[in-house]
């Protein structure tokens, strides 16, 4: 029987299964050309990188049509698992580890600012333009907020997650 409720999970453990090992290569080839940069510095690259990507993620789902809450949603929570996952890598956390699922649905959480990318959306007729600026401060914000909350995560939790524990 099909178990709604089960969704974001399982949807998680597949992000995990999907873009965790591409984040633990990010890692081991930074660091093989940074050997002396910290954890810090890598979370920044990560965080670069995503924030870039959100950018281009919504621009991208703005010109989705009458699909582009969906597609900027979608977006978003790729960005973010990705982001999570590769801030996990930088702070030596084995992003492939299937207990970074619950770390996902602790930490992606777009909050009110996809809202904002919606509403933008909807306003796109009687404002030109509204669903494309909006889709990218979106993004943008709610990538940072999720990139603030992944670092102090794997930041204030280093000691127990190096054995790849979740705290």
């Amino acid at each position: 029987m099909a178990e709604p409720s089960r969704t974001p999970a399982i949807l998680a453990l597949a992000a995990v299964e999907r873009f965790g090992p591409a984040a633990a290569d990010w890692a081991d080839r930074t660091r093989a050309v940074y050997p002396k940069a910290s954890r810090e510095a890598l979370a920044r690259l990560a965080i670069q990188r995503f924030t870039r990507s959100a950018v281009v993620r919504g621009a991208a789902g703005a010109f989705a049509g009458p699909y582009s809450p969906i597609a900027l949603t979608a977006g978003i929570l790729i960005t973010h698992a990705e982001l999570i996952l590769h801030l996990a890598a930088a702070f030596e956390v084995d992003p492939a580890d299937p207990r970074r699922a619950e770390d996902l649905l602790r930490l992606a959480s777009p909050g009110p600012a996809l809202g904002t990318i919606v509403a933008g959306h909807l306003l796109k007729r009687a404002l030109p333009g509204m669903n494309l600026v909006s889709a990218i401060l979106g993004a943008t914000s709610t990538t940072e907020t999720v990139a603030a909350r992944a670092t102090k995560f794997y930041r204030d939790n280093q000691p127990s997650q190096a054995a790849g524990n979740s705290a």
